[in-house]
């Protein structure tokens, strides 16, 4: 048998800076821990042969962010990523070979997504509550595929229910958002408040542009008015649109949900890939908080949405997908909108509900296509 078979090829120093650029994108993702990372970054720098660094990378899922324009080598060298016995080994996983990915470091996103579907089958009553805590502690600690698999092997992959449980999630974080959100107005309405109270003159606040005048009292100030255009229409979203753009500089975002009279946006932080932060809006935009974001989200850029391909399809909804008395509730714009697709694609949801709690749903791409829906089946 050759030494190259028994992996004792020696590694060169291209070879070894690969396997760290490697490891900091696994560790980026969240398959390692930082000992973990800096372990094998220590033992990548010293790796003699191809041998060594396969077996330092052989339990990693290939990162996402990983492309031959990262390499540090010059034409003809090979790029960042894998080994050739381990890049053999993934094109073996991707043929479905079942045995090798339960052994595969877990990533963020694989146990964010594990979680949704914790919270689906708690809310669908196929966990008790006591069951649903212990399952996301373990998930906590989880560290490889195989690890995860145990934890939801034995729960139902009914698309359409996880559907249903991630916009029921969407909508509790969010009024969770819009809670802050209305503390930060009425904190700052309040210091405004006493501090016209507590001086001599009594500043009057202008009306904003474009508003019908209010009636006041010879000495109160006077209101502000802050104008939302209906997030439901093609002229009020085009009109949110112009406003991200104005704000951030372009429309590209996360995610926005969109409940008609206000909105919630999140985007990445200028620079900081890992970093998303949230805003309410309604006329004007109010930061809510940051989190943790997955470098390889994937974005929706608003401005390529077909506005009025967009509102006839929300006019035409509640008929289409059967929901009796039906108004749409809400919009969300993103990517990986449903359960089990995580090829980023940009979609937009249309959620359809009545006053009874029957609901349906469904997809669209940019272009107003329907590619998926669920309609109320009662």
């Amino acid at each position: 048998m050759s030494t190259e078979a028994e992996g004792g090829m020696r590694a060169r120093d291209l070879d070894r800076a690969n396997a760290r650029a490697f490891l900091d994108a696994a560790y980026a993702e969240g398959q390692l821990d930082a000992d973990e990372y800096h372990d094998r970054t220590a033992l990548a720098g010293s790796a003699r042969t191809m041998g060594h660094i396969n077996g330092i990378l052989g339990d990693l899922q290939k990162p996402a962010g990983l492309r031959p324009s990262d390499s540090a080598g010059k034409p003809g060298e090979p790029d960042i990523g894998p080994p050739v016995e381990l890049r053999e080994s993934l094109r073996r996983l991707e043929m479905g070979d079942e045995r090798e990915p339960r052994l595969l470091r877990a990533r963020d996103s694989d146990r964010a997504r594990a979680s949704r579907l914790l919270d689906v089958a708690a809310a669908q009553g196929q966990l008790t509550i006591e069951e649903h805590g212990e399952r996301v502690d373990l998930l906590a600690e989880a560290t490889t595929i195989g690890e995860i698999r145990d934890l939801t092997s034995d729960l139902r992959p009914d698309s359409a229910a996880h559907a249903d449980g991630l916009a029921e999630q969407r909508r509790r974080m969010r009024s969770a958002r819009i809670f802050v959100g209305l503390l930060l107005v009425i904190g700052v309405a309040v210091f405004l408040v006493v501090g016209f109270v507590g001086t001599g003159d009594e500043p009057r606040a202008p009306a904003a542009a474009g508003a019908a005048p209010v009636a006041a009292e010879p000495d109160s100030p006077e209101p502000l008015v802050f104008a939302t255009p209906d997030l439901m229409s093609a002229n009020g979203l085009r009109l949110f649109v112009d406003n991200v753009r104005k704000q951030f500089g372009d429309a590209v975002v996360d995610e926005v949900d969109s409940f008609g009279d206000y909105a919630v946006l999140d985007r990445q932080l200028p620079g900081q890939p890992n970093r998303s932060a949230s805003y309410n809006y309604r006329g004007g935009f109010t930061e809510s908080g940051v989190t943790t974001r997955p470098k390889d989200t994937g974005t929706i850029d608003l401005a390529t949405v077909d506005l009025d391909a967009l509102e006839r399809v929300i006019v035409a909804a509640p008929t289409r997908l059967a929901v009796p008395e039906g108004r749409v509730s809400h919009l969300s714009f993103g990517t990986d909108l449903s359960f089990g697709t995580h090829d980023a694609v940009p979609e937009i949801a249309v959620y359809v509900g009545n006053d009874f709690g029957e609901s349906g749903h469904l997809t669209v791409t940019p272009s107003g296509e329907i590619v998926d829906e669920h309609p109320f089946d009662g």
